[in-house]
C-alpha cells in the first residue's frame, strides 16, 4: 500500500502480487486492498486489460466484505485505468458510481470524494463541458493536495491550468502547474512534477515561446527526441508529447521520425487518447515540412478515433495551426464515418472562434460569484491565504483557486490589483 501511495506503482504491485499468492486464504477485505494495488501496478506498466480485470475480481471481494472505504479506492483505480486507455465515457461511470458509493456509505468522506472529483474535472474538460470542468475542480481542491493519489492531483492541476488559458490567463496557468511542480518536489512524487511541467512546456510551445519551452524541457531532462521513446519510459513520453511541440518548428522531420516509432505501438496498448495527441502533433510536423496531404491524413485518422470517444479539448487546445488544417478538410471525405459531425462541429467552434475571439474567454467571462466577492472583502483585511483559507473553512488549495477566478475576471495579477479593480467597480 506505501509503494502504491509513493507512486511506486511496479514495485507496489510486484509485492501485491506476491502478498496474494502467500496468503490466499485471507480475508477479503485485505485481499481487495492487496488487489487495489495490483492493478495500480498493472496500470502503471500500461497493462489495462490485465488491470481491468484484477479491478473486477477487487470489487467483488470488497462488497462481500463490505469494505466500502477500499471499494471506493476500486472505483477510482476503475476510473484511472479507464482515462489510461482513453475510455472517457466509462471512467466517468466509474467516478459517478463511486460518487455515489462515498456518499451513501462514507458519508462524503472528502478525501475520497477529492479524488473521483479530479477526475471528473479532466473529463469534462476533455469534452468541452467547460462549466462541469469548472465544479468539479472546485471539489476536488477542498484535500486532493493533502491526502490524494498521483493521478488525481496531476488531473486536478492540468486542468485548472487549462481553465485558466480558457480565459486568456497565461500567468494564472503557469503559476499553477509550478505550484503543482513544487508540491511533486517536496513530496518526492517525480511522475507528477515532469507531468506538470511537460504540460507547461506545451503550453509555452502552443503559445510560441519556444525558448522558454525549451528551458523548462531542459532543467527536467526531456528536451530530446530518444531512439527508445516509449510509454514506459517517463522522460521520453514528455519528450514526445511536449518538446516534440517546438521541436517540430525547426525539426519537423526529426518529429516525425519520432512518431513514427510511437504511433503504431498505441494500438496493441489501447492507449486511444495518446493516440490522437500524437497523430496531431504528427499532423502539424507534416504541415511544418510542407507534406499537407500526410498532414490531413493524421487528423482523420485522430477524428476516428476521437468520434466514438466524443473527444473535443484535445483539438481545440491546439490553437490555429490545427484549426488551419480542420478548416481545409472536406467532411465529405468521412461521410462514411462517425467522425464527419465531429468534423463539422469543430469547424464551426474554430470559425466562431476566428470571428469572436477566444469562445473559452466568452464562455468563462461570467460574472464574480458570491464566494469570490466574499473572499475579495477578506482581502482587504491583510490576512494571509492560510488565514483566510481557515476563516471560511475553505482549504488552502480552493482558495488559491478561487484568488485565479477573481484576478482572471477583474484582468489584474495580484491582491492589491484585484482590491483597486473591485473599488472601481464598487464591489468594495
Amino acid at each position: 500500500m506505501s509503494a502504491g501511495l509513493r507512486d511506486e506503482g511496479k514495485q507496489g504491485g510486484a509485492l501485491a502480487a506476491a502478498w496474494l499468492a502467500r496468503w490466499p486464504e485471507e480475508s477479503m477485505r485485505r485481499k481487495g486492498v492487496m488487489g487495489n494495488v495490483l492493478a495500480f501496478g498493472h496500470k502503471t506498466a500500461g497493462e489495462v486489460t490485465r488491470g481491468l480485470e484484477v479491478i473486477a475480481e477487487t470489487r467483488r471481494w470488497l462488497e462481500q466484505a463490505e469494505g466500502y472505504y477500499a471499494l471506493s479506492w476500486t472505483a477510482y483505480l476503475e476510473a484511472v485505468l479507464h482515462l489510461k486507455s482513453g475510455s472517457y465515457l466509462q471512467a466517468r461511470l466509474a467516478c459517478t458510481v463511486g460518487l455515489e458509493l462515498v456518499e451513501r456509505e462514507l458519508q462524503g468522506h472528502r478525501g475520497q470524494a477529492s479524488l473521483l472529483h479530479a477526475l471528473l474535472a479532466g473529463i469534462a474538460y476533455e469534452f468541452d463541458e467547460i462549466g462541469e470542468a469548472v465544479q468539479h475542480v472546485e471539489q476536488a481542491m477542498r484535500s486532493v493536495n493533502e491526502c490524494s493519489h498521483t493521478d488525481a492531483v496531476i488531473v486536478a492541476y492540468s486542468t485548472q491550468a487549462r481553465l485558466q488559458r480558457l480565459r486568456n490567463d497565461e500567468d494564472s496557468a503557469l503559476a499553477i502547474l509550478r505550484e503543482g511542480q513544487q508540491l511533486g518536489e517536496r513530496r518526492g512524487l517525480r511522475r507528477l512534477t515532469m507531468t506538470l511541467a511537460a504540460e507547461e512546456c506545451a503550453g509555452l510551445a502552443r503559445a510560441a515561446r519556444y525558448d522558454e519551452a525549451r528551458l523548462v524541457a531542459t532543467r527536467f531532462g526531456f528536451h530530446e527526441l530518444r531512439p527508445q521513446d516509449n510509454a514506459s519510459d517517463l522522460a521520453s513520453d514528455k519528450a514526445l508529447r511536449a518538446a516534440a511541440r517546438y521541436l517540430l518548428v525547426h525539426s519537423p522531420k526529426l518529429v516525425i521520425e519520432a512518431l513514427d516509432r510511437a504511433i503504431p505501438s498505441c494500438q496493441p496498448r489501447h492507449l486511444a487518447h495518446r493516440s490522437v495527441e500524437l497523430l496531431l502533433l504528427r499532423a502539424l510536423a507534416h504541415k511544418q515540412d510542407g507534406k499537407s496531404a500526410a498532414a490531413l491524413t493524421d487528423l482523420c485518422d485522430a477524428l476516428c478515433i476521437a468520434a466514438p470517444r466524443q473527444y473535443r479539448r484535445v483539438f481545440l487546445d491546439e490553437g490555429s495551426e490545427i484549426g488551419s488544417l480542420i478548416d481545409r478538410l472536406d467532411p465529405h471525405r468521412l461521410r462514411d464515418s462517425q467522425a464527419a459531425p465531429l468534423l463539422r462541429s469543430l469547424q464551426q467552434t474554430m470559425r466562431k472562434r476566428g470571428n469572436h475571439g477566444s469562445g473559452g474567454a466568452t464562455a468563462m467571462a461570467e460574472q464574480l460569484t458570491r464566494r469570490e466577492v466574499s473572499i475579495l472583502k477578506r482581502l482587504e483585511s491583510g490576512l494571509s491565504n492560510r488565514e483566510i483559507a481557515k476563516a471560511i473553512f475553505l482549504s488552502e488549495g480552493t482558495l488559491k483557486w478561487h484568488l485565479h477566478n477573481v484576478y482572471s475576471k477583474l484582468d489584474v495579477k495580484n491582491r492589491a490589483g484585484a482590491m483597486t479593480r473591485a473599488r472601481s467597480l464598487g464591489i468594495l
